[in-house]
């Protein structure tokens, strides 16, 4: 069930060039953001599951760039402002003409505290995993799953994490089958059998990579010892091709690389980005990233309130003009 597709698409990434799309959002003191989208190639933006615009709400402009080959590029930027943080998140729940989009959720806290105004902005990319029978609690270990969503690149978790997708693919298929089973109702082919030969069905899944639907049938009724399973042909076809439609899907995630960029207004006093200059934190990273779980990018700043300054202190000379007021009364 080509288990291996989204980890094929890692390396044609890696040896071809992935798309790259930036993203550069601007916080501004009254809660409007500016957003900023560009990417390295044009071709094939109204069908990316990033919510590339291309409406004429933003402005949108190409122009021509030459690589180190003399390869013509055609670069791609998007700008448009929201009046506030609904707007923006209303934009990044527009469907694709396509392809479902990914998931992407923003959030701007604004906070006033007299001499300051606390400014906390969170965007979190939705894990864009499509298997979910087997909940990673239950396969990785604690200490997996830190490391996991961390973000840390290191062989044994990408083999664990290959190992858990090939699972997920094959729960996808095994607890329906299962239950398709029980209602059959046939003698051939029996629940305990089903479960007597759980291993052997899953290394089809996970290592034999059946060349179709009836290449799949083939080898299950070989393991089953029952021919019975024809009997199901029209339920494993309809998994077989929502599974593989999935796996299609998440390999679309893999063929992108993402900046995201975030300037904040004031002081910055807090974020969890790696790349930090001034107030403008900045994240690079691969869809990897948020692929078992979401991945949440936040930044908290601070601004001055001037003008609370100047009412205190005019609040201030009143109330001491009011107290010498007093004490001269007192004295005459």
């Amino acid at each position: 069930m080509k288990k291996y597709y989204i980890l094929a698409m890692c390396i044609l990434c890696a040896i071809c060039g992935c798309r790259e799309i930036s993203v550069t959002t601007t916080v501004n003191t009254d809660g409007s953001l500016e957003r900023v989208v560009t990417t390295g190639d044009s071709s094939g933006v109204a069908n990316s599951v990033y919510p590339i615009p291309t409406d004429s709400s933003w402005t949108i402009t190409y122009h021509e760039t030459k690589d180190d080959s003399d390869n013509v590029e055609k670069k791609y930027k998007a700008v448009k402002t929201f009046k506030n943080i609904a707007e923006l998140n209303k934009y990044l729940e527009c469907k694709g003409d396509t392809i479902p989009r990914m998931g992407i959720k923003v959030d701007l806290n604004k906070k006033f505290r007299w001499f300051y105004t606390f400014f906390e902005y969170t965007e979190t990319y939705k894990s864009f995993n499509q298997f979910h029978k087997l909940p990673p609690a239950d396969f990785f270990t604690v200490e997996e799953i830190e490391l996991i969503k961390a973000g840390i690149d290191s062989g044994s978790i990408e083999d664990r994490l290959e190992e858990w997708q090939g699972h997920s693919i094959f729960e996808e298929f095994y607890q329906p089958f299962l239950e398709y089973v029980e209602k059959l109702g046939d003698s051939q082919l029996t629940p305990e059998s089903v479960r007597s030969h759980r291993e052997e069905m899953l290394k089809i899944v996970d290592e034999e990579e059946p060349a179709d639907v009836e290449d799949f049938l083939k080898k299950l009724e070989t393991i089953l010892a029952a021919p019975s399973v024809w009997k199901l042909e029209n339920e494993i076809k309809t998994m077989y091709d929502d599974i593989s439609k999935k796996i299609d899907y998440m390999g679309n995630f893999y063929t992108i690389d993402f900046t995201n960029t975030v300037q904040m207004p004031g002081l910055l006093i807090d974020t969890n980005a790696p790349t930090v200059e001034g107030n403008k934190v900045t994240w690079n990273f691969e869809s990897v990233r948020f692929y078992v779980y979401d991945f949440e990018m936040k930044a908290v700043s601070r601004v001055v309130n001037k003008w609370t300054f100047l009412v205190t202190v005019v609040i201030s000379m009143g109330v001491l003009l009011l107290l010498i007021l007093s004490i001269v009364r007192k004295k005459g």
